[in-house]
Parts: C-alpha cells; sequence; structure tokens
C-alpha cells in the first residue's frame, strides 16, 4: 500500500484527449484530491475535469491492495455513466504504475490500458489508450490520453 502514497494530496491534471474514433483532440483541465480511507484500507480519488466539447465529467476512483492476487485492484465510476474495473502493478526501478482495465458506458464497452510515470514527489505523467471490447487485439485504438499531474 506504500506504493499508493505517491497519489495522496491535491493534484492539477493538463492532458489532451484524442478521439481517434471521431478523429477529434480537444483540451483537458481539472483538479484531483486524493485521500486514504477505510482506516487506510484503501486509497480515494475524487476528480473533476472539463473536457472540452464533452463538457465537465466527475469521476471517484478506489484503489487498494489485492492479497491473493498480488496486486492493485482498481475501480474509477464517472458522472458519464462509465464504470470501470482494473489491475495494476508498480515497477519500483523505473516508478512506473501500469494499469489494465474494461470500461462499460452508455457509448460502449472497452478494453483500457495506461502507465502513471512517478516523475518526482510534485509530478505525475500518464499514458492511457482505449480500444473497443470487440477488438481484443486491439488493432483500431479508439483514444488516447496523455497528461501531466503536478500536486498543488
Amino acid at each position: 500500500m506504500d506504493h499508493l502514497g505517491c497519489f495522496l494530496g491535491k493534484w492539477d491534471t493538463k492532458a489532451e484527449t484524442k478521439m481517434l474514433c471521431l478523429g477529434r483532440s480537444f483540451d483537458v483541465e481539472g483538479t484531483t484530491d486524493n485521500a486514504w480511507e477505510g482506516d487506510g484500507a484503501y486509497l480515494v480519488e475524487r476528480g473533476e475535469y472539463e473536457m472540452g466539447e464533452l463538457g465537465k465529467i466527475s469521476e471517484i476512483g478506489v484503489w487498494t491492495w489485492d492479497v491473493q492476487a498480488k496486486r492493485f485492484r482498481t475501480w474509477r465510476f464517472d458522472s458519464f455513466g462509465g464504470t470501470r474495473v482494473g489491475t495494476s502493478t508498480f515497477d519500483e526501478a523505473s516508478r512506473t504504475w501500469t494499469l489494465r482495465a474494461r470500461r462499460h458506458s452508455a457509448w460502449g464497452n472497452t478494453i483500457d490500458r495506461g502507465t502513471i510515470r512517478v516523475v518526482d514527489d510534485q509530478t505525475l505523467e500518464w499514458k492511457w489508450e482505449e480500444w473497443s471490447s470487440w477488438d481484443p487485439l486491439r488493432l483500431f485504438k479508439i483514444a488516447e490520453f496523455t497528461g501531466t499531474s503536478r500536486k498543488k
């Protein structure tokens, strides 16, 4: 659980979203507040983002350690009606999280992959990619997200 400590606190995020399926890109800006809950058994993220033409989105995420699976588990819920369930691992040498998830929403179901690199105690760099769930070989990417979060 100590590895999750890098996410604690309030963060400003700036990102670019490329909706490859629509041939459109837009900027994303927002804030996240992350804190331990459940007596430190899990980390909760609460975020608000302005997503250009898509409008505002609110998200809540939960991270915890699964003792039996020996990996971190994640859940995310957003105000667009999306739910995401995934797993993640942390590589200490590169200070990089690798995430895998499946998302379900009114827009369809996706297979998601991403990384979060801990640059330093004040900076996170992340990338996220999504493919339609009908594309298990990940041949036709739907979206890409790249961004930087800086601690307030």
